[in-house]
């Protein structure tokens, strides 16, 4: 009697009842060694790099579930990131820099993500949601970035931090780049040379 052969390792039925198993152990390796290899060194967040592998992950799940709801993107920024630099140092920018990073990863939500942008700005990454609560989700991360007090020493001056946040969906059929570029253009109308009053922008699809 001849043994039975297989091709591959899924022709074997031993091994179909852990293969579902497997591809999700190795998607969530490759998830986390992105955020490993691609890591801010101030903030301890993942980099852009990092932050884009992850947004990318993200967004396949998502499509593989069949969701209809938009992800959605907040790019948050300094005010004015020159500035503080200017009248305060590079120390305490950095100092900044690190207290918003933990004020606004305690702020978000369970399964959003959050990488360092740019030098003065995160971005936040929403799993599917209903696109009316992009600017509900940007001002309450507004208020908590504003919330953060920062000391200019031991016995300093207290530095206010104030940001504003580019909020834009992000459909599940177009490429995530487009988003991005929307999120960049929201933020912009946000900057406060526009005014003080407005500070959270959204550009919906």
């Amino acid at each position: 009697m001849k043994a039975a052969r297989w091709t591959t390792a899924l022709d074997n039925p031993l091994a179909r009842p852990a293969s579902a198993w497997w591809r999700r152990w190795w998607r969530r390796g490759v998830d986390e060694a992105a955020g490993l290899l691609a890591t801010d060194a101030l903030t301890g967040l993942p980099d852009r790099e990092g932050l884009l592998a992850q947004a990318l992950a993200l967004q396949v799940r998502a499509r593989q579930r069949d969701a209809t709801r938009p992800m959605g993107l907040l790019l948050i920024e300094f005010d004015d990131t020159p500035a503080l630099v200017a009248q305060h140092g590079v120390t305490v920018a950095e100092s900044a820099v690190r207290a918003l990073s933990m004020a606004l990863r305690r702020g978000i939500r369970q399964g959003d993500l959050i990488g360092r942008w740019a030098a003065g700005a995160f971005m936040v990454v929403l799993p599917p949601l209903d696109p009316r609560d992009l600017r509900m989700i940007g001002e309450r991360l507004r208020a908590v970035a504003q919330a953060t007090e920062l000391r200019e020493g031991p016995q300093g001056s207290l530095i206010p931090i104030s940001v504003h946040v580019g909020a834009s969906s992000a459909p599940l059929d177009e490429p995530l780049s487009a988003a991005l570029a929307r999120s960049e253009l929201a933020l912009k109308n946000a900057a406060p040379r526009l005014g003080r009053g407005e500070r959270v922008s959204v550009v919906l699809r």
